[in-house]
C-alpha cells in the first residue's frame, strides 16, 4: 500500500471521528475570572497524557500489524472510551451529594445555639465530610475576614452542586432574615440530597452490566480482526484496496455512532445550579 493511500485512510478515518466529535452537543462553562487569577480553573474535557499515550500505542500498533489506517483509527477511537472516566466523576458527585447531606445534618444538630450562623459554620469545619471539608475548612476562614454573603457565595462556586446550592440559599436567608425554621429547612435538605444519592447509586449499578457488555463487544472485535489480519491475511486482502478501506471506514463510523448512541442514553443531564456568581467570560 503507497504512502499516499495510507495517508488517504488515515484523514478519512480522523475526519468521521472530528464529525461524530464536532455534531456531539457541548455547552462550556464560561470561566470564573476570580478562579483564573487563583489559577483554580482549568478547561474541561482536553485531552491529557494519560489518555491519549494508550490511544497513541493501540493506533499504532493496529497499523503496523493490519496496515489498515482506518482500522488504526477505530482502535484509538475504542481505547478512548474505554479509558472514559464518567463513571468515575459521577461516583464522586455520588460521594459530594452524600457529604453536602451529612453537613446539613451537622448544621441542623448546631443550629439554635447562641453562637449564631458564623459560629455554626466554624463549629463544623473540622468534622465535615472529607469530600467537602476543605470548601467547608476555606469557608470558615473566610468568615473570619469576609462578609458572611461573600463568604457563602464563594462556598456554593466551591461545592459546585445544586445541593450545595439549596443548603447555602438556606444559611443566607437565615442570616439575613432570622429563619426560624431553619433547622425544619436543613432536615428537609439534608433528607433529600441523601434520596438522590441513594437512587443515583441504584441507577449506576443497574448501568454496569450493559457497560461491561459494550466494553466486552468492542474489545472482541477488534481481536478478531487484528487476529485475522495476522494469521488470516489474504482473507481479509479485499481491505487493503482504496475501496475496502471506504467500505471498512462506512463500518467503523456505524459501530462507532452506535457505541456513542447508547453511551449518550445512558447520561444524566445535570441539573442546572441557580446561585452561580460566575462572571461572563
Amino acid at each position: 500500500m503507497s504512502a499516499a493511500v495510507v495517508a488517504l485512510g488515515m484523514a478519512f478515518g480522523a475526519g468521521l471521528v472530528l464529525i461524530a466529535v464536532g455534531l456531539r452537543p457541548r455547552r462550556p462553562a464560561a470561566p470564573d475570572r476570580r478562579l483564573l487569577a487563583r489559577g483554580r480553573w482549568r478547561p474541561a474535557r482536553w485531552p491529557t497524557a494519560e489518555r491519549f499515550l494508550p490511544v497513541a500505542i493501540a493506533g499504532l500498533v493496529t497499523l503496523i500489524v493490519t496496515r489498515w489506517p482506518v482500522l488504526a483509527v477505530a482502535a484509538g477511537v475504542a481505547v478512548w472510551w474505554l479509558s472514559a472516566r464518567e463513571h468515575r466523576i459521577r461516583a464522586r458527585e455520588i460521594e459530594a451529594t452524600e457529604a453536602i447531606a451529612t453537613w446539613a445534618e451537622m448544621l441542623r444538630d448546631a443550629t439554635g445555639t447562641p453562637r449564631g450562623i458564623e459560629g455554626v459554620l466554624v463549629s463544623t469545619a473540622s468534622t465535615a465530610p472529607r469530600p467537602i471539608r476543605q470548601h467547608v475548612t476555606r469557608l470558615a476562614h473566610r468568615v473570619t475576614y469576609e462578609p458572611l454573603e461573600l463568604a457563602l457565595a464563594e462556598l456554593a462556586d466551591d461545592l459546585d452542586d445544586p445541593n450545595g446550592d439549596l443548603v447555602v440559599a438556606a444559611l443566607e436567608l437565615a442570616a439575613t432574615s432570622g429563619g426560624r425554621d431553619l433547622r425544619a429547612v436543613l432536615d428537609s435538605l439534608a433528607t433529600s440530597a441523601r434520596d438522590e444519592a441513594r437512587m443515583r447509586r441504584r441507577i449506576e449499578v443497574s448501568r454496569e452490566r450493559p457497560r461491561s457488555d459494550m466494553r466486552q463487544v468492542v474489545v472482541i472485535i477488534v481481536a478478531v480482526i487484528v487476529l485475522l489480519s495476522v494469521i488470516a491475511r489474504g482473507y481479509l486482502a479485499s481491505y487493503s484496496t482504496v475501496g475496502g478501506q471506504l467500505v471498512l471506514a462506512v463500518a467503523a463510523a456505524f459501530w462507532i455512532g452506535g457505541f456513542a448512541a447508547m453511551a449518550r442514553l445512558g447520561r444524566v443531564a445535570p441539573v442546572r445550579r441557580f446561585l452561580t456568581h460566575r462572571e461572563p467570560a
